[in-house]
């Protein structure tokens, strides 16, 4: 459990940066390896049971499921351990985690590895929570591939039902409705959503 932000951000930028450092493309897959090595260790950490579905040829899709405390509610998870290719225009070394201005900057800090150790943190923090949700996280690593593998394989899971799907980024905003998918939606979670689409827009 981290005690501080001080604590949180300094673990947050640490994993953040070794994942930014391994460059994980889809040519390269020795890279995406270690970095999905690196989410499954820590999804094991955060109280998760794994499953990876694998297929020659292609990056391993891994679905990792908590089970719920004193709940019957499900949140769904999305979310890639790949980052796009470098291309010209970086004005930082894009394989360095670098800070300027308050912000930071690296290959695939928004797209998706900044969002992914962010919510693993926060799914280990909950763990001695005494009331939480139910996580079902699908996690892959061809995303920027235009997810040949998922398109295959996610017809044929069968997975528990969720209340709340956020997707890998997790905008929750009209203009973008793509980021966010709610099922059986009560009236107190709708306000909610409500309250966070005046937020961002």
């Amino acid at each position: 459990m981290i005690d501080t932000m001080m604590e949180f951000t300094t673990e947050f930028k640490n994993v953040l940066s070794q994942m930014v450092k391994n460059y994980g493309i889809v040519h390269v897959p020795e890279s995406l390896r270690k970095n999905k090595a690196i989410i499954s260790s820590y999804l094991h950490d955060a109280g998760f049971e794994r499953q990876v579905f694998s297929k020659p040829g292609h990056s391993d899709i891994i679905v990792a499921i908590r089970k719920p405390m004193n709940s019957d509610r499900w949140i769904g998870l999305y979310g890639h351990y790949d980052v796009e290719l470098i291309e010209d225009g970086w004005h930082t070394d894009p394989l360095e985690l670098t800070e300027q201005n308050g912000r930071l900057y690296g290959r695939g800090v928004g797209d998706n590895l900044g969002p992914l150790v962010l919510r693993r943190i926060a799914a280990r923090n909950s763990l001695e929570e005494s009331v939480r949700a139910g996580l079902l996280w699908i996690l892959q690593g061809e995303d920027e591939l235009s997810s040949p593998y998922a398109h295959e394989l996610f017809p044929t899971l069968s997975l528990h039902r969720v209340d709340f799907w956020i997707e890998e980024t997790g905008y929750f905003s009209p203009k973008a409705v793509q980021r966010y998918l709610v099922q059986n939606n009560s009236t107190q979670l709708k306000g909610i959503i409500d309250e966070l689409c005046l937020i961002v827009d």
